[in-house]
């Protein structure tokens, strides 16, 4: 098994520790990024499907993830707050809306992951519907 799919494979896993209702239907790569591994993944939820994108954080890269998944949601609150004062602006649509793990943190290491194996953090976004760039942000 190579390891694009190895990583397939434990999506549902990854995924069951983030707070999103609904159970894994499909799940693929998703773009062809250099330092993460990027995943579309969907749910059922109720009647609706809905995808979100799932990362593999790269931990040599990346060594404090904790750190780096705050200053992504800084960043994301501010743009929220900008675009809630632009008429017009939609911040669900327009910015990332970070998933929290069901313990409430943002980012999560697999319980299968040892600490030998420093590569499995992963973070859930919903996906950007909108490439709309308001200006003055």
């Amino acid at each position: 098994m190579d390891k694009k799919q190895e990583l397939l494979t434990a999506v549902p896993e990854v995924a069951a520790q983030f707070d999103i209702a609904g159970r894994v239907v499909k799940a693929e790569p998703w773009g062809t990024g250099h330092i993460h591994d990027t995943f579309a993944v969907t749910f059922v939820q109720g009647a609706a499907q809905r995808r979100y994108i799932f990362q593999r954080i790269n931990r040599t890269i990346f060594k404090n993830v904790p750190a780096m998944m705050n200053n992504i949601a800084r960043v994301t609150t501010h743009i929220r707050h900008k675009l809630v004062a632009i008429p017009g602006g939609d911040p669900n649509r327009e910015t990332l809306t970070i998933v929290p793990t069901r313990q409430k943190e943002l980012s999560s290491r697999p319980a299968w992951a040892t600490a030998g194996a420093p590569m499995y953090s992963s973070r859930a976004v919903e996906p950007l519907t909108s490439s709309r760039t308001p200006a003055g942000l």
